[in-house]
């Protein structure tokens, strides 16, 4: 089986572009100084869960040991 870097995954890429996703559309705003908190759950659920699968794809294509068939 051919080798290649991780930064040539597309799959890792893709990852990489779930991640940054979730981390612009979370909205989320939280202010140490005040405790105040500001945003919408329903909009902080959907970037964990971008978040959470890009990170499964990135850290699956990493462990990947054998090749997905035809």
């Amino acid at each position: 089986m051919q080798t290649k870097r991780w930064w040539q995954s597309v799959a890792v890429w893709g990852g990489v572009l779930s991640i940054a996703t979730a981390l612009g559309l979370a909205g989320i705003t939280f202010d140490p100084a005040s405790g105040d908190f500001s945003g919408n759950i329903y909009t902080l659920w959907g970037s964990i869960t971008a978040f959470s699968g890009g990170v499964m794809a990135i850290v699956g294509r990493l462990r990947a040991v054998t090749r997905i068939g035809k």
